[in-house]
């Protein structure tokens, strides 16, 4: 009886890191920056969606969702870029030359 539920736990451990070993990894990046009425946002993404919301706040905040099928581990110089000033804010997704097309980058 001993035997089989330290088999069952064993399989049950397998299985559990083979999903989390398959499961698409995910890192979430946040921002804020002050923007003046009448400023301008722009954003760059080359894989990915882009949602806008307006608000009535004198800043842009910026949340960045990045998704990679094969972990994250392998993509990590795949980043947002930001340059900003009071009147505008310029926002961009870097990837690396070699490309890294399993990567995602949503901005929310």
């Amino acid at each position: 009886m001993k035997t089989r539920r330290q088999l069952w736990l064993v399989l049950s451990l397998v299985v559990l890191a083979a999903a989390a070993a398959t499961a698409p990894a995910q890192e979430l990046w946040t921002a804020r920056y002050p923007l003046c009425a009448g400023g301008q946002v722009t954003v760059a993404n080359v894989q990915g969606f882009i949602r806008v919301e307006g608000w009535d706040r004198a800043e842009v905040e910026i949340v960045a969702l990045k998704n990679a099928e094969e972990g994250l581990g392998r993509f990590p110089s795949v980043e947002v870029g930001v340059e900003h000033s009071e009147e505008s804010v310029d926002i961009r997704t870097f990837y690396p030359a070699d490309g890294a097309p399993a990567v995602q980058m949503d901005y929310l």
